[in-house]
């Protein structure tokens, strides 16, 4: 019983957004579509780290790395996950040529704010995140 209680964790560990870490330490993302997006970049009080996504196992896997990191920085931003196909206006706005993508965004900063294209490690990542609200505060 306990071993397939440890595949069963294993197993949904590996899925997107679905480890029990991710759970307790990651804030509620919102994932938009063109129509939702505006009010929930542009509206918020916090700046966005904007993830533009497929269903593609490197999404998935950033999709972790920016759960964790916006873990460990709770309530300094706020994540947006948009879905790729559902959201081309969106990805035109901040120019979006290349998925997965990073899109840091504040009040403080123009509209296009701070954009990381492709696949990252989790350390350009952290490093991305820590430049971006290094520049919210000036």
């Amino acid at each position: 019983m306990r071993n397939q209680m440890v595949l069963s964790l294993s197993v949904c560990a590996l899925s997107a957004g679905c480890s029990a870490e991710n759970k307790t330490s990651a804030p509620e993302v919102a994932q938009l579509d063109d129509v939702a997006a505006y009010k929930e970049i542009f509206g918020a009080d916090t700046p966005v780290l904007i993830q533009f996504c497929t269903e593609g196992e490197q999404s998935q896997r950033l999709s972790r790395i920016v759960d964790e990191i916006s873990g460990s920085h709770r309530a300094q931003f706020k994540v947006v996950r948009m879905n790729s196909p559902k959201s081309p206006e969106t990805m035109q706005l901040f120019d979006v040529t290349f998925v997965p993508c990073l899109v840091f965004v504040s009040k403080k900063q123009c509209k296009h704010g701070k954009k990381m294209e492709g696949f990252t490690e989790q350390k350009e990542v952290e490093v991305f995140v820590e430049q971006s609200l290094i520049q919210c505060r000036e």
